[in-house]
Formats: C-alpha cells, structure tokens, sequence
C-alpha cells in the first residue's frame, strides 16, 4: 500500500464519521535530508488526512527484521537520539489539524509528549529545545522498549 492509498483510506475513514487514530514511525527514512523529507511528507499527509488522534513513535531495530538486517549490513543508518527530536520537532510545528490529540510517550520515544494541538505546541516545542540544548533528559538508550 502506497502512500496516497493510505492517504485516500484515512479521508474515508475520517468521512464515514468514525475516529480516525494514526500512528507514524520518527527515523524510519534514516539520517539527514531522507530524515527531513520524510517528517515533511507526514506532516503534510496529516495535514490533509486530519486525524483526530496522532501517535508518533520512535523508530527501533528489532532483530531479525530486514531492516536490522539493512543495518548490520551497513546499508541503513538509523538517526540519532538528536535526529529523532528534531523530526519530533518538526513534525509538531507543522501540524495544522485542530484539534488534535497527539502522543508522542511510547517506550519508542526519547522525550515522553502527550496533549493537545494547538494548546500544548509551544510547551512541546519548548521541552524538545530545552532536550536538544541538553537542559532537560532524554530516555536512555537502554531503557527504550522497555
């Protein structure tokens, strides 16, 4: 399934009256500018689906997978702790659906976020800046998953 599939699914789900839940994946294009790209797409996918719900999780390698296997064989690079909260970031400043519950506080995620759309955007943004100038913690790597 594609992403304009998935796309024209959420609209008719959300149309038909029902509660539209999604969840997408921070880090799943890897580092860099397919990291940027991808939080952009999402962002804009949300923007025009207009979920009333939306989880993010974070990315993880679980082994076995052919992407773990991509990583051990060094054809994929997963983001850093740094990466995946400033798709975080990127992804809450940029969503326009009102109102929208968002989470962000699976086991997944580095810096746990749970509330509201528009009302909690400045607090969100806020604690992800003070994690990204290491004034605030993050999960530890460990103890993701957990």
């Amino acid at each position: 399934v594609g992403a304009r599939e998935m796309l024209e699914a959420g609209k008719r789900v959300r149309e038909a009256g029902l509660d539209l839940w999604v969840m997408v994946i921070l880090g799943l294009a890897g580092p860099g500018e397919a990291s940027r790209r991808h939080i952009l797409d999402t962002v804009d996918m949300m923007n025009e689906m207009k979920p009333r719900h939306l989880s993010a999780l974070s990315l993880m390698l679980e082994e076995g997978t052919p992407l773990w296997r991509d990583w051990r064989a060094g054809r994929f690079t997963p983001v850093t702790a740094r990466e995946s909260l400033q798709e975080a970031r990127l992804l809450i400043e940029g969503l326009d659906v009102m109102p929208l519950h968002f989470t962000c506080d699976h086991a997944s995620n580095y810096l746990p976020l749970k509330g509201s759309l528009p009302a909690e955007r400045e607090n969100f943004l806020a604690a992800i800046d003070a994690a990204l100038a290491g004034e605030r913690g993050i999960r530890p790597e460990w103890s993701r998953g957990v």
